[in-house]
């Protein structure tokens, strides 16, 4: 922590000297690298996904590389900070980038709640930071095309109103309309039963090759896709544990798992790599608050503007509703949801 002459607290993060060059060589034989990923697969036998092991080493050295400049992360935070600006239950520490460079980054200073003292808080607040999480995560990727890619528990601190203020954001994502649009449908596809349009979703986003995809029984992937999306297709409200996402993660990502059928045939995207590390470490971060929420309805109300179910999504509404007319957008849809649902 430093402060400055008028009092002002700032979080300082430094790089050590030599770190960037160090990461840096130990990444450049990226050839080496997939080599070594390509045997270890290989000791699985014919059970092994479809992974290419040189696209999968490419896209962790550029994401590696961002997290080495601090003036990525400087500018990543910002977007993220003027994206949830004023928001009633996510924040964003503000950047000074005056102090800022490639290795040092400065921020505001925050006070919160650390991991541990989370886990021991009461229900409702544990449910409410889950919320919190599960709506910032999902809400950037599906409302802007980001998701930052780091869920790991000393990235957040919690308030006692319900608020969870996200720090480091040295790996983040971007993705097109379109892209987000196709990984929706995979969702879509599932919840609605829909086995041949699920299948047809998993080659459109890259996960199933045409030629994978001959012979495989698309009510067989439907079975597997909703395993992995029992949060929002078991009886709501739905309350993750350590227990339901380990197994969760167990029979999805297994090799040699009870879905080892299906999942032998999948490719994994470049761009989806730390998309998955993300929905994983998320999932962890619920299962451990044990939040319990109608986690199908809150997906509904972020990818398809369904009427808020909650507290929270109703704050949310009526602050995107006060956005857009600061804004001048004209919207009224926001606002008409907000008034509608006020408590």
């Amino acid at each position: 922590m430093a402060r400055l002459a008028d009092g002002t607290e700032l979080a300082v993060k430094v790089q050590y000297p030599g770190v960037s060059d160090a990461v840096r060589a130990d990444l450049a034989n990226t050839n080496l690298l997939a080599s070594v990923i390509k045997a270890g697969l290989a000791l699985l036998g014919p059970q092994v996904p479809s992974l290419d092991p040189k696209v999968m080493v490419d896209e962790i050295r550029d994401r590696v590389v961002d997290e080495l400049d601090y003036r990525i992360e400087a500018a990543n935070q910002q977007e993220f900070h003027t994206l949830y600006d004023g928001h009633p239950f996510i924040h964003i520490p503000a950047v000074h980038p005056e102090f800022s460079t490639g290795r040092v980054l400065a921020t505001d200073y925050v006070r919160g709640m650390r991991w541990l003292a989370a886990t021991a808080a009461n229900d409702d607040n544990r449910s409410r930071w889950g919320e919190a999480i599960f709506r910032f995560v999902f809400s950037s990727l599906h409302h802007h095309g980001l998701f930052n890619a780091d869920p790991h528990p000393g990235n957040y601190l919690f308030h006692e109103e319900g608020t969870v203020t996200f720090l480091d954001f040295g790996c983040v994502n971007r993705f097109t309309a379109g892209r987000v649009s196709a990984m929706s449908a995979l969702v879509d596809a599932a919840l609605a039963c829909d086995a041949p349009g699920l299948l047809q979703a998993f080659i459109n986003v890259g996960l199933l090759a045409d030629k994978d995809a001959e012979g495989l029984n698309p009510c067989r992937l439907l079975e597997f896709y909703r395993s992995a999306l029992r949060d929002r297709w078991d009886a709501q409200p739905f309350t993750y544990t350590p227990e339901s996402v380990a197994e969760i993660v167990a029979g999805t990502y297994q090799p040699l798992g009870p879905w080892f059928d299906i999942t032998r045939r999948l490719s994994m995207p470049k761009d989806l790599l730390f998309l998955n590390r993300i929905t994983i470490g998320v999932s962890s971060i619920l299962g451990h608050l044990y939040a319990t929420a109608d986690w199908k309805s809150i997906d509904s109300e972020i990818r398809h503007d369904g009427r808020p179910t909650t507290e929270l999504g109703r704050l949310e509404a009526a602050w995107r509703a006060r956005r857009d007319t600061a804004a001048g957008s004209g919207s009224t849809s926001a606002a008409n949801l907000a008034e509608g649902t006020a408590i």
